[in-house]
């Protein structure tokens, strides 16, 4: 997992450069016709899932840059 979350870190870390909040992260996605959603994630909602699995969590939240 420590893995995984090293190759995604810098999408993370572009994703939060470009939310409006520090709170949350916000993704733009358009689709084949066009149409534009958002999505926002809150980091407390990640690091709580993350924390469940304890100190494993921890790093991948430190990893990911979510804390």
């Amino acid at each position: 997992m420590e893995n995984v979350a090293e190759f995604f870190a810098p999408i993370i870390a572009d994703i939060k450069k470009h939310s409006p909040f520090g709170e949350e992260l916000s993704l733009k996605a358009e689709d084949e016709n066009g149409d534009r959603t958002e999505i926002y994630l809150k980091k407390s909602v990640v690091i709580d899932k993350l924390d469940a699995v304890k100190d494993k969590g921890e790093k991948l939240s430190e990893i990911l840059g979510v804390r």
